[in-house]
Formats: C-alpha cells, structure tokens, sequence
C-alpha cells in the first residue's frame, strides 16, 4: 500500500471509519472502490481527499463530444480505458482529461505523443471515469489493472501547467496548516514534501521522483534563480498571494547527493500587528524600560527559528511613529514595515554590512535595527553608533543572555565599551503550547501530558509561544566584571528570571509539558533553581 491508498487508508483509521475487513480478492484490492463499494466515505469527501492529496483541481469541462471525434481510434481508446483517462474536450490543441492517477507521467506522456495535443490533467474518481468512459468511446471498460510501470517523461512547464498548480498548492496548504517552512527533498526515490509546524518537521506527502526536476525548477523559476545551475547553492525570493494576505517567502536551494533540496521560509507580513503579550512577551517593567531608551544596544538573541525576527518586527512596529526615523539593515528584509526606512543587504553589488552601516550613520537615525552583528568590524561600528545618540537594536546567536555578552568579547569588542552600551539583551526560545481540547493531568502530579485529538493533528500541541529572558546589564550585572566566569550565576543571584524559570512556570499553569521544556532547552529541567 502505497501513494493515494496509504494516505486514504491513514484518514480512514485516524477518523475511526474503517470498520469493515478489505477483502483480499483481486477484484478489491484498490481501496478507492471499495470505499465507494461500501459507502464508507461519500464521493465527494472522496473527491477532495483526492484533491488535497495530488494539488490538482478538479474537473469544470462538460464532455464535449464533437471536439472528441478525431481521438475516436481503437488504439486511444483502449489505451484510454486500461489507464483510467476520460477525455472530456479539445481546445486549442490542449485535450482536457479526468484522470485517476496524475503521477503517471509515463502514461500522460504516451497520451500525448499518441494524440499530439498537450495536456491537461484534472482529478477524478476511479468511478467516474469508468462510467464516462462509454459514453465518450461507446465501449465498457473491462481492465480494472492499472499500469505501474513508471519511467521519466520530458514533461516542460509549458506542457504541464499541473507542476504550477502542484506548487501553488504546496505553499496554499503550508499556509493553512500554519507552518513556518517548507522543504523538498528527494529520499528514498521520492521527492518528500515536509513542512515545519510548531517548530517540528511533519512529512506531509510523497511525490514521485520523476516529478523532482519540474517541481523544483518551477520553484526557481518563481522565486527568479538560475534553473540551469544545480552544482552551487542559490538564494531566492517570491511573494505570496492568500486570499487578502501577502506572503514573503525566501528560498533556498542546496545540491544533495540525489538532486537540489529545496527549503522555503513562510513570513506573512501580518505577524507584525501581533502584540508582545501575543508574542508571550508580557507588558513588564523590565521591557517598558528597553522601550524607552533612546541610547544604547538591545541585543534578541536566540537559536535560529527562536522567533527573534517576528519579535523585533514587532517591536519596530510599536516604535514606529512619525517623529521617529528607523532604519533597518537586514539579509534579506523579512518583513516589510510601513514608514520604516529597510535597507537589503546585496553583496555581489557590494552593498555589504559595513558599508552599509556606515551610510546609515549619516541618515539622522534614530533608532537602528541590524539585522545580525556577524563579526567584529559591524560589532564596533554598531556599538559606536549606540553611544551617539542611536538606540540600536539587533540579534545574535547565542544560549542565554549573558552570553551575548561572551561573544561580543569574543568578536574583540572592550569590555568596558560592552558594560557602556549593551542596556539589554532579550534570549527568547519558542516552546508549543498543549491543545486545549485533549490535555489531561499526569497520574501523581501537578503537571499536564500530551495526548492528541483531531483538533491538534494528533500532536498533543497546538501553536507555540514565547518564553523570555531580560537581562538588564545595570541591574543583572552591577560592579560586577563582565570577563567573570560566572556572571550568569551572578545575575541569577541579583534577579535575573531565567529562560528556564520562565518555562516552569508554564509547566504549572498547564500551557506546556517537561518533555517540551526539555527538547527547547536540552539536558534535564530542574525547577529548583528558580528564586
């Protein structure tokens, strides 16, 4: 069991409706009749698993018979009948068909050849087809064995407008399913679509091999690559159209011992107009105060896809007013803010960091953001520019707060130009929030588990949240040497509230789980520590 019927018979058992043996008789052994046969699903549930499954749409055509006088050939239609295909018109030398399975290309390429006409291809129910079959060639079908033998097809994108559609329909349902990012790969003779949801990699649908090079090269095509190079890595860029939102969506590809992995990073500018207490950032002294400044350096800082982009964007959203003129440098612009001056970053046209940054200074800034201090010459210039005047705001990668710190020393900045113009350093990680619907409370404790329902797609966890920690140098780390091995202890010991304090106390209140907190934090979670 494998492809559509794997997928159809998952959604049968997970949606308790298969209550009924399979026969193992031949004539059974497609899933899809015998779905029908015995009424376990109605065709057009049926239909639109269909369609969800293969991303093509369905049928609009009425069956044009005059139009279809010329395909009217014993050949085409046998070849038509023992392959499931319902031609249902021409036009303009493009032959409309309903067929069963679009993955055959080895068989819509023989089509094609043997008609000469392009094609088009719309989904269709096993039942369907067959019953239309007589009224198109005046015959009964009496094949019910389709062909599996698969080879590769020279299918373009100018023959097959199905790849857009497969593509289009790839990003449409990551949308709906809220995930962050996409990737492509082959494995395993297929090309396995994956989709990162609430921060964990679900393999949503394989798609055979011989369809890689189209989908991919579409996607290149798009976001404006090279589809010719598949040796060196390349970078892209696509907006999105959803309905009455706009995505942006950069794009990456890599070349793997099996061809080019593709990933793609969703960003709806929407996540912009969430609030900090959405963000889980919580309005508190410690922030008002970072908000206010108008001297200094904030550093966010956290593992890639911590949120760190999503909660600067919001940040700068709430600063931006019309007083105020705010430049951002970023690699590539994430999201596009409204009356906020965003600088993208091109290296090839020699428009680097640095030289960047040192442009911007002659702007009459007056809050910056960059987008991340990458080495030691953007580091000085950015601290320099936080003790004239500028409030600069920017993001590194490190575990905790006090180790941006650890690395801006280790970049060669002085420690005593760090202690004068870091006013703050906000570590973040993302951690999933528990689904409401299905949680239950663990035998002997306090604590909530995850369990899994139809709500949270059997997860247990449904969307995430953000869990901070705000060091306030002046606060945290006052008459205290910043080159001391234990300064995170020590501004444990003068009230910093760590990461993992912070998701204890989500433990508690049944938002997340110690399994969680464990895998956003790694090693053993001991709730002791906190004061």
């Amino acid at each position: 069991m494998k492809g559509f019927e794997k997928f159809l018979y998952q959604y049968l058992i997970s949606n308790n409706l298969l209550t009924i043996d399979k026969p193992t008789n031949e004539r059974a052994l497609n899933l899809e009749d015998f779905i029908v046969e015995h009424n376990i699903l109605d065709e057009t549930t049926l239909l639109q698993l269909k369609q969800q499954y293969y991303c093509l749409e369905l049928s609009t055509n009425h069956i044009d018979y005059n139009s279809l006088t010329k395909l009217l050939l014993n050949d085409i239609k046998t070849f038509c009948t023992d392959n499931y295909i319902l031609p249902v018109a021409i036009n303009n030398n493009v032959l409309h068909i309903v067929i069963d399975n679009p993955f055959q290309l080895d068989i819509i390429e023989k089509l094609r050849l043997q008609t000469k006409h392009n094609i088009k291809c719309c989904i269709g129910l096993r039942s369907y087809i067959t019953a239309h079959l007589s009224e198109v060639f005046h015959c009964n079908s009496t094949n019910t064995q389709l062909s599996t033998n698969r080879t590769k097809s020279n299918l373009t994108l100018n023959d097959e407008g199905m790849i857009k559609k497969i593509v289009n329909n790839i990003i449409l349902n990551a949308i709906q399913m809220n995930a962050s990012d996409i990737h492509l790969e082959v494995q395993d003779g297929k090309l396995k679509v994956r989709y990162r949801i609430d921060g964990n990699l679900t393999t949503i649908k394989e798609i055979p091999e011989n369809l890689a090079v189209a989908i991919i090269n579409c996607i290149k095509v798009f976001s404006k690559m090279d589809i010719t190079e598949r040796r060196l890595p390349q970078d892209g860029h696509l907006v999105f159209e959803a309905g009455d939102y706009i995505f942006d969506i950069r794009i990456n590809t890599i070349p793997a011992i099996y061809g080019e992995k593709v990933v793609m990073r969703i960003r709806a500018n929407t996540d912009i107009t969430k609030s900090l207490e959405q963000l889980g950032l919580n309005s508190c002294d410690l922030i008002n105060y970072l908000l206010q400044l108008k001297e200094g350096m904030i550093i966010v800082t956290g593992p890639t896809g911590s949120g760190k982009s999503t909660t600067l964007a919001s940040i700068l959203n709430m600063l931006n007013k019309d007083e105020i003129n705010i430049v951002t440098i970023e690699d590539p612009v994430e999201t596009v803010i409204s009356g906020i001056t965003q600088v993208g970053i091109n290296e090839k046209q020699g428009l680097t960091f640095e030289t960047t940054l040192r442009a911007v200074l002659r702007q009459d800034i007056d809050i910056l953001m960059v987008g991340e201090m990458r080495d030691k010459v953007t580091a000085d210039i950015a601290t320099r520019a936080s003790l004239t005047g500028h409030t600069v705001w920017t993001t590194l990668h490190t575990e905790n707060s006090v180790g941006a710190i650890w690395r801006l020393l280790d970049m060669g900045i002085d420690k005593i130009m760090i202690k004068e113009t870091i006013k703050g350093v906000i570590a973040q990680r993302l951690v999933r929030k528990l689904c409401d619907k299905c949680k239950v409370k663990a035998d002997q404790h306090k604590h909530f588990m995850a369990v899994g329902c139809k709500q949270c797609n059997y997860e247990g966890y449904k969307d995430r949240i953000g869990v901070f920690e705000i060091l306030i140098p002046k606060m945290h780390l006052a008459q205290i040497d910043f080159s001391n091995p234990n300064l995170y202890q020590q501004a444990i010991n003068n009230g910093l509230i760590t990461l993992q304090c912070q998701l204890d106390n989500l433990i508690e209140n049944g938002i997340t789980t110690y399994d969680e907190a464990q895998r956003v934090l790694g090693g053993e979670i001991d709730s002791g520590v906190c004061i």
